[in-house]
């Protein structure tokens, strides 16, 4: 009985969300697609921390930097009109496995010594990381964004 009203309200969810973008060109309002999406990611970077901390185990040292490389390589990409998703989603998942690689390499040379400074170092790699996020404009990407509104 569970399964099927799950199976039922995961179906229902699923063709609402299918139904967002006809819906919007039907009511003429696109907005609702960029709201939509920009819900999509957040729900994934929520999901993203709920796997890490939940199922794992693991405290999140900064997964919001690396997910903040990947977006900022998809809008720098898209700026220089390269809007192919099947270019932008690897590029995006290599900028950001490799900062993830530097900053593994930097914590993990520096933590087999001093396992107390550890989370510490971590935090001292993503902070800026984040910081620097929220207060570049790489490349003319915020004149693009506000003049494609």
């Amino acid at each position: 009985m569970r399964r099927s009203v799950a199976a039922v309200v995961l179906a229902l969810v699923v063709a609402l969300l299918v139904a967002v973008p006809l819906l919007a060109r039907a009511l003429d309002q696109p907005f609702y697609v960029t709201l939509f999406g920009r819900i999509m990611i957040w729900a994934i970077a929520a999901l993203s921390l709920n796997l890490i901390l939940g199922y794992g185990g693991m405290v999140s040292f900064g997964h919001a930097a690396y997910l903040g490389v990947g977006v900022y390589t998809v809008g720098i990409l898209s700026a220089h009109g390269i809007e192919n998703g099947y270019v932008q989603w690897p590029l995006a998942i290599a900028a950001s496995a490799l900062v993830g690689l530097g900053s593994a390499m930097l914590v993990t040379t520096a933590g087999r010594r001093y396992v107390e400074w550890l989370v510490r170092l971590v935090s001292r790699v993503s902070d800026p990381l984040v910081a620097a996020a929220l207060r570049a404009r790489p490349l003319g990407l915020r004149r693009e964004i506000d003049r494609r509104g």
